[in-house]
């Protein structure tokens, strides 16, 4: 099974339609705690954990919650959804993840085309335009 960690249900269901149309039988979830019992049902379970207005903090603790759910429930493969805009705590989730995991490194790509989002010289732009301070926390 793969999973999605996402900060919104939103973004969760967002990204859940993307594997469903691609043929992937997707579930979005907003607790870890059935993971066990729906490991073996889907391709892709999304996880939201409505992080992303919450302190830096307590995403990390969230983050690290799925991360470990993930890691006990064998999951193959791991993808962080993140917000388009930037928004939310993308470097304290990001860490919790690496904790977690330990992996060497982590890609960034919040580039979205399709929806006007690319990345100039290291600067999220918006419909060609810079956005605001490209922040990543």
């Amino acid at each position: 099974m793969r999973a999605v960690i996402a900060d919104d249900f939103t973004g969760a269901c967002d990204v859940g339609v993307q594997f469903s149309e691609r043929g992937l039988s997707t579930l979005v979830v907003t607790s870890t705690k059935t993971l066990d019992t729906v490991k073996d049902d889907f391709d892709v379970v999304v996880i939201d954990t409505e992080t992303r207005n919450l302190s830096a903090e307590t995403a990390y603790e969230r983050l690290g919650e799925a991360s470990n759910a993930c890691e006990s429930n064998n999951i193959e493969l791991m993808y962080k959804k993140v917000d388009s805009t930037l928004r939310g705590n993308i470097g304290s989730e990001l860490d919790a993840i690496l904790d977690v995991f330990c992996f060497d490194a982590v890609i960034v790509t919040p580039s979205f085309p399709a929806y006007g989002r690319t990345v100039l010289n290291g600067k999220l732009l918006i419909d060609g335009n810079y956005f605001g301070e490209n922040r990543v926390h």
